[in-house]
């Protein structure tokens, strides 16, 4: 399993599927599911979304960046990363780096400049 775990890490923001990791290590996805599930006693899509949020908050308090692109980089739709993102670390994306970086503020939207 550690070899399945580290693999994830490794392609975290480009695994869109369980049937992408299955390829990459030679296994159908249905033995993969069931192998990582009796083994972890976590389903293996719900362990790549708990990694990704983690990579997410990494990500939000090392950077800048909006959130919006921080969901596409870890292969999500922004609301549906936005709602994962809520879903497990119990705030939003904003509030999280808000919370963990004090003085931050922060705007919705980047800001364009018309030429």
């Amino acid at each position: 399993m550690e070899r399945i775990k580290l693999l994830i890490d490794y392609h975290l923001s480009d695994l869109k599927t369980i049937s992408d990791l299955s390829f990459w290590l030679r296994l159908a996805p249905e033995t993969l599911r069931k192998r990582f599930l009796r083994d972890e006693n976590i389903s293996i899509g719900e362990y790549i979304i708990r990694r990704k949020v983690m990579a997410m908050k990494e990500r939000l308090l090392i950077s800048d960046d909006p959130c919006y692109l921080i969901c596409i980089e870890f292969g999500f739709r922004e609301d549906t990363g936005a709602r994962m993102f809520k879903k497990y670390a119990g705030m939003t994306m904003n509030e999280y780096r808000s919370s963990q970086k004090p003085g931050y503020s922060c705007t919705e939207e980047p800001e364009y400049h018309a030429q």
